[in-house]
């Protein structure tokens, strides 16, 4: 058993906790927000679209978030940036063939 050591505390949320640092963030990641880191409003869970580039390729994808009803700051979960990390590398790849085409995208000069 690991001795805890007073002067290494983590605060996660309101709760006082004496935790090493390694499993305070394992805790923190369990924990769902309960108000935005923002400004502290109001969140709640909703669908939203978010717009991906990569290279001269933009993607769009529809993804399960929180969003604040105050200021709209998104949260999303570790799995869902990882998938548009992995989104974002096969469109600035070229690797496209997975994906619908939506249509054109044009600059306006």
């Amino acid at each position: 058993m690991r001795m805890l050591d007073p002067e290494r505390k983590t605060s996660v949320r309101n709760l006082q906790l004496y935790l090493w640092p390694e499993e305070a963030e394992e805790l923190r990641e369990m924990l769902p927000f309960e108000q935005c880191p923002v400004c502290g409003g109001e969140i709640v869970k909703k669908k939203v679209e978010k717009l991906l580039r990569g290279g001269v390729n933009t993607a769009q994808i529809t993804v399960q978030a929180e969003v604040c009803l105050h200021c709209g700051e998104r949260l999303y979960s570790k799995e869902t940036i990882s998938r548009f990390e992995q989104i974002r590398a096969k469109l600035a790849r070229q690797e496209v063939d997975e994906f619908r085409p939506l249509g054109q995208s044009f600059q306006v000069v």
